[in-house]
């Protein structure tokens, strides 16, 4: 349903249409009638799911829509594509679909969004496909620069 944030706010990555710090938690300002189910953070932003399987993102997002916003907005994925779990990089983040893909976007420039080449940004989620093509994925997580994927089989798969 709802959610808090506190802490350091440069770039408004609480999401509360603010820069100002929070030393306790305030509700994130959500679009209307929109209830998160999951929740992720770097150091400059955040992103969640929302109940309709859609992400939201804000704070420090210039490398995915080329600007900071303080209040979350939706990310556009392909459509008909449904998000079930998300993770965040330093600047890049991964989404996992319910069909068992993974999505990325942001910097790339160490290989972490797995495009099969290196790119400074990708600011439209993309498909990761080469190695994971064909593969169901159940999990996904970040590091700060690099990417990892788990299949239903116990494969691991990782780049960046």
């Amino acid at each position: 349903g709802e959610l808090y944030s506190w802490g350091d706010n440069n770039l408004g990555k609480l999401g509360n249409g603010t820069i100002i710090c929070r030393d306790s938690p305030g509700r994130v300002l959500l679009p209307e009638g929109v209830k998160v189910i999951q929740a992720a953070c770097a150091d400059r932003y955040t992103a969640a799911i929302t109940s309709e399987f859609k992400v939201l993102h804000w704070g420090d997002i210039e490398w995915s829509n080329g600007t900071s916003q303080t209040l979350p907005s939706h990310l556009e994925f392909p459509e008909n594509v449904q998000i079930s779990s998300l993770c965040c990089g330093a600047f890049h983040a991964v989404a996992l679909s319910s069909h068992g893909q993974v999505y990325t976007w942001g910097c790339g420039d160490m290989g972490q969004l797995g495009h099969r080449r290196i790119s400074d940004v990708e600011r439209v989620p993309r498909l990761v496909e080469g190695q994971l093509t064909g593969l169901l994925i159940k999990e996904i997580a970040c590091t700060m620069l690099a990417s990892v994927a788990l299949t239903l089989d116990g494969r691991v798969y990782a780049w960046g």
